[in-house]
Parts: structure tokens; C-alpha cells; sequence
């Protein structure tokens, strides 16, 4: 698309540049002849083009841009001198007048169209270079973007279901009745892993029953209390979030609150807006720097990387409480 843009814009420049040469020619300067007239017209074409893909092509990228400043100097006189020769030459009828040129106005004229073809080739070539550089420089810079992801998933796939499966474990050593009613919610979890893996974006509604089968895996051992208050008005249809954005911070709550106390989590989502809000108290035995971990962290690179500009996340941690609040703004 974007070569086909160059195209056009390359034949919409010489379209324009013959209209106003046959407009602006006098057909008296040629004697009235039509003949001399299209001949110097195409010859003026020709020497144009010439002129101007010889620095658009070759003096511009293969030189200036390469930092061979004397090879450039000469190449530009020489290119400007032979086409100030050339233009001389059709002007006057094809043929070299006594002293070249016809009178000063013609040098003139001469001089201003080649240094504007030259100023024009120089600046389009310069602008494409640097195009195709920056175009180059932002799909590394997206190709290093998505490796991070890559590898920021791979952290959390196995340390989401080693946490899930500890919990199961934990139960069957027990030898829990309800070790059945978490191998069934495990299968739920690990349609959502392999969700979360293939970097597709998910319904909030499907996030929403994701991690309701989470809760329930972990209240099947702790018997902790969650109060989940939703609220998805109806233009919340549309509405895709980023799997396993929300699922850490649930996850750290379980694995920190106090015995005794409840999790609160609300979640509020629209067309475009999702609001979450999760807080617990923390088992003030617990060393401060380990609330937290490889989940948070990773979920926070997560949301700059693709939530960048689009996301306020504020995590408060005070003596004996944990609060996280995060606003998604969904595109």
C-alpha cells in the first residue's frame, strides 16, 4: 500500500508538471511550430526525470545518506551542470547558440526549474529513507514488544497452574470429597490457559465465568469468604479484555489475606471502560515485600505493554491491608 502511494504521488508530480509546462510555454518561442514546440517539451521531460531520479535513486541514498560528502559534491555539480547544458540545448531549438544561452532571463528560468527539480528529488529521497527506516524501527521495536509477551506468558502459564494444582493437591492429600469438584474446575481453568496462550483477546463475559471457576477452585480449600460485586451495563457486550490481567491480583489475594477476613472484589465494565477494585487484609505476620510477587509483577509490564497511555493501575499496601484498583480503557 504504502509503495503504491509512493507510485501515485511520483506520477501526480510529473502529471503536474506537464500540465503547467504546456500551459505556461508560449508556442511563439518556437516559431509556432507544434513540431519544436512537443520536441522540447518531451526533451525537457526527459532531461527532468533524468535529472531528478539520478538524486532520488542514486546521489541522495548511495552517497549523501552513506556519508560520501566529496563523491556527493561532485556528483550534484555534475548532475546540475549537465542538466543545465541539456535544458540550454532544447530550449534553443536543439542546438548550442553562441555563448550557449539565449539571454540572462533564460539562464534564469533555467537555474530556478533545476534547482527546484533538485530540492524536490533531494527532499522526497531523504523523506522516503527516513520513512522506510522508522517503519523498520517500529516492527523491531513491535517484534521485541511481542517476544516480551511471549515471555511474560510463559512466566505466568506455569505458575498459574502450579498454584492451581497445589491447591488439588493439597485437598487430595486430605483426601477431600471435594478433590472431584476441583479437577472439574481445573478443566475450566485450563480451557482459560490455553485462551491466555494464544493471545486472543476475551469477552468480559468470559473472564467474568474464568474467574468465578478460579474462586470457586480456592474456596474449596480455604473456605475463605469472596464478596464479587458485578455490574456490566449492556453495552458491555463488546467489551475484550487481555486473559489473566485481572486473575493474579485474585490469586495474591487468596494467597495473602488473613484467615479471618473477606475478600471484596468489584468489577464494573462498559463499551470501552472496565473498573476493578479487589481488597483484603493481610496476615500481618507476613513480611511486607512478600506480598506481591511474579504475578503482580508480571501483570504491571503486561498492562505497559499493551495497555500503553490506556490503563491506571494504583496498588496501596498499608500495615495490614491490600488494595489494588485498575482502569482499562478497551480499543
Amino acid at each position: 500500500m504504502k509503495n503504491n502511494a509512493r507510485l501515485i504521488t511520483h506520477i501526480g508530480f510529473w502529471i503536474g508538471y506537464l500540465a503547467f509546462a504546456f500551459f505556461s510555454w508560449e508556442l511563439n518561442y518556437y516559431e509556432g511550430s507544434v513540431y519544436y514546440f512537443m520536441r522540447a517539451q518531451i526533451g525537457s521531460l526527459i532531461s527532468n526525470l533524468l535529472f531528478f531520479y539520478a538524486i532520488y535513486f542514486f546521489i541522495i541514498p548511495h552517497l549523501l545518506l552513506k556519508n560520501k560528502y566529496i563523491l556527493f559534491t561532485l556528483a550534484m555539480l555534475l548532475d546540475v551542470a549537465f542538466t543545465f547544458l541539456a535544458k540550454a540545448y532544447m530550449w534553443n531549438g536543439f542546438q548550442f547558440l553562441e555563448g550557449i544561452f539565449r539571454n540572462d532571463v533564460q539562464i534564469r528560468d533555467i537555474l530556478f526549474y533545476t534547482l527546484m527539480y533538485g530540492f524536490v528529488g533531494t527532499a522526497l529521497s531523504i523523506y522516503d529513507h527516513w520513512n522506510i527506516s522508522e517503519n523498520k524501527k517500529n516492527k523491531l521495536q513491535q517484534e521485541v514488544k511481542e517476544t516480551e509477551i511471549l515471555y511474560l506468558k510463559s512466566q505466568m502459564s506455569p505458575h498459574f497452574l502450579f498454584n492451581t494444582l497445589n491447591n488439588i493437591y493439597g485437598l487430595a492429600l486430605n483426601k477431600d470429597e471435594r478433590t472431584s469438584l476441583s479437577i472439574g474446575q481445573l478443566k475450566n481453568l485450563m480451557l482459560y490457559v490455553e485462551v491466555f496462550e494464544s493471545g486472543a483477546k476475551i469477552l468480559i463475559q468470559e473472564e467474568v465465568r474464568y474467574l468465578k471457576s478460579f474462586i470457586a477452585l480456592h474456596q474449596l480449600r480455604n473456605n475463605r469468604q469472596v464478596n464479587f460485586l458485578l455490574s456490566l451495563d449492556q453495552t458491555s457486550d463488546s467489551l475484550q479484555i487481555e486473559p489473566m490481567i485481572l486473575l493474579p491480583f485474585i490469586e495474591n489475594a487468596f494467597k495473602h489475606a488473613d484467615n479471618i477476613n473477606n475478600i471484596s472484589i468489584y468489577l464494573y465494565g462498559s463499551a470501552q471502560n472496565l473498573f476493578f477494585k479487589i481488597s483484603n487484609k493481610v496476615n500481618t505476620l507476613k513480611r511486607k515485600d512478600e506480598v506481591g510477587g511474579i504475578g503482580i509483577k508480571n501483570v504491571e509490564r503486561r498492562l505497559s505493554l499493551l495497555y500503553p497511555g490506556k490503563h491506571e493501575l494504583r496498588i496501596c499496601h498499608d500495615n495490614d491491608s491490600f488494595t489494588v484498583e485498575l482502569h482499562l480503557i478497551s480499543s
